[in-house]
């Protein structure tokens, strides 16, 4: 898992232009570890309900965000297809050989979206959106000081 890490590591600057990624681990892995007490992690619940969400139980999930929609593409091919190499890098080891993919989830690209929205339970009336914000997210009471700073 380490090694296909890497390799998306080094095929791309950790950038907007290039590939920015997160992999985080799941309640399930914990409680199929047997450490759920101990995890720095709680179940998933309900935050604000915009539509019906099924919560999800997942060992891990990986997030990938890419201004360019090719490296995202190139990225699941190498991490979980057959694609042997991702700009210009070899691809040795797998995320496939680790994980299985349950759940393809696509974000959105665009301003404007969480402004549609605002009226959605667990987003505060005096929310600092405006038509050129691109995301929302950090409202529930659970994050607190925790939510980054908001860099240019």
């Amino acid at each position: 898992m380490e090694r296909a890490l890497r390799t998306l590591e080094s095929a791309y600057d950790w950038s907007p232009d290039g590939l920015l990624h997160a992999l985080a681990w799941g309640t399930r892995y914990f409680e199929r570890i047997g450490e759920l007490d101990s995890a720095p992690v709680r179940r998933p619940r309900i935050l604000s309900r915009t539509d019906d969400p099924d919560l999800l139980d997942f060992d891990a999930a990986l997030v990938l965000a890419s201004d360019a929609a090719s490296h995202l593409r190139a990225t699941e091919a190498a991490a979980f297809g057959d694609r042997d190499s991702l700009a210009g890098e070899s691809v040795g080891a797998r995320l496939g050989e680790v994980f299985d993919v349950a759940e393809r989830r696509t974000g959105f690209r665009g301003a404007g979206l969480p402004v549609e929205h605002t009226d959605a339970e667990g987003i505060p009336e005096n929310a600092p959106l405006s038509e050129e914000t691109g995301c929302s997210w950090a409202f529930g009471r659970d994050f607190g000081a925790r939510r980054p700073a908001r860099t240019a």
